[in-house]
């Protein structure tokens, strides 16, 4: 059945799951018609290892979303996370034309803030604007019609490694998917999340993900503006011996807290007590190999020593 609504797609892939919605958009608003989940297997920490199992996890999550919202998905927004994506502060400054802003010295302004050196293995996502400064008179959000000679835009530069988003829409594409845009994932769980209240109080977001743990953060009083935001490269899942250890360490509590219910008032011995009784026992050995007090002096027999 064809729709009336037009229908945007996103494509969310994690280091544990990667989930597919399927949203349609209708008077201004926006409603959920499709959703699918899938086991991510080829990820670690947010960017693909594996894209053979990347694929088919992606094929699985689009298959069940194409169930739910009784469509076809041919291409979808996808968000990238991980340490790899950074950002920074940048400042450009442009002239007005006809002494009066128009939305054409705005785009320059903001081409100009854009126009930075990067490493060769970068790549820009997102150019934010944090606020506008006309003729030295700054805290402006919406520069176009005022009067001035001089336009200034402070803006915030989101940037991921090219390899990272082109083995996600390599991925995609063996899928059957076509991206049409590449998003960072922690500003689009910002803008979903968020309302325009807390962004302008200012608050800071934390996504606690399978892999990666990523900030953003809102300063106050810069029309919400993104002042700073960072993927720390901390993984909650440990490594493979760190977890057999852990496990070991917690089944060895938990049997220790199960017969203190069963005999109470018994002492259970751990490595601790174990180490305190050999010091002891060590005590003992020393201080029986030296002579008692008022004792004649002299060689020690093995009498004296038994």
């Amino acid at each position: 059945m064809a729709r009336k609504s037009p229908l945007v797609i996103g494509l969310d892939v994690g280091t544990y799951k990667i989930g597919v919605i399927v949203a349609e958009v209708a008077e201004g608003s926006v409603e959920v018609v499709g959703i699918g989940t899938a086991a991510s297997r080829g990820l670690r920490k947010g960017v693909v290892v594996n894209i053979e199992k990347t694929v088919e996890a992606i094929r699985r999550a689009v298959e069940e979303a194409e169930l739910m919202a009784a469509c076809e998905i041919r291409s979808v927004i996808a968000g990238s996370a991980g340490s790899h994506i950074k950002g920074f502060n940048s400042h450009g400054v442009v002239a007005v034309r006809s002494r009066e802003v128009a939305s054409g010295d705005v785009e320059r302004v903001v081409d100009a803030a854009r126009a930075v050196a990067l490493p060769t293995d970068q790549e820009v996502l997102h150019v934010l604007p944090q606020e506008f400064i006309v003729d030295d008179q700054d805290g402006i959000r919406e520069p176009v019609g005022m009067a001035g000679v001089r336009l200034e835009a402070r803006v915030h530069i989101v940037t991921g490694a090219v390899s990272a988003g082109q083995n996600l829409i390599k991925c995609c594409n063996r899928a059957g998917l076509h991206v049409r845009d590449l998003l960072a994932g922690p500003l689009a769980a910002a803008e979903a999340v968020l309302t325009p209240e807390e962004r302008e109080l200012g608050v800071a977001l934390v996504d606690l993900g399978g892999g990666t743990i990523d900030v953003v953060v809102y300063q106050a009083g810069t029309a919400g503006a993104r002042r700073a935001r960072a993927a720390p490269p901390l993984a909650p899942r440990p490594r493979r011996g760190d977890r057999a250890a852990r496990r070991g360490d917690a089944d060895a509590r938990q049997g220790r807290d199960r017969a203190r219910r069963v005999l109470p008032g018994a002492r259970l011995r751990g490595r601790a007590d174990r180490r305190r009784r050999g010091a002891r026992a060590h005590d003992g050995a020393r201080r029986a190999c030296l002579p008692a007090a008022g004792a004649a002096r002299g060689p020690a027999s093995f009498e004296q020593l038994g």
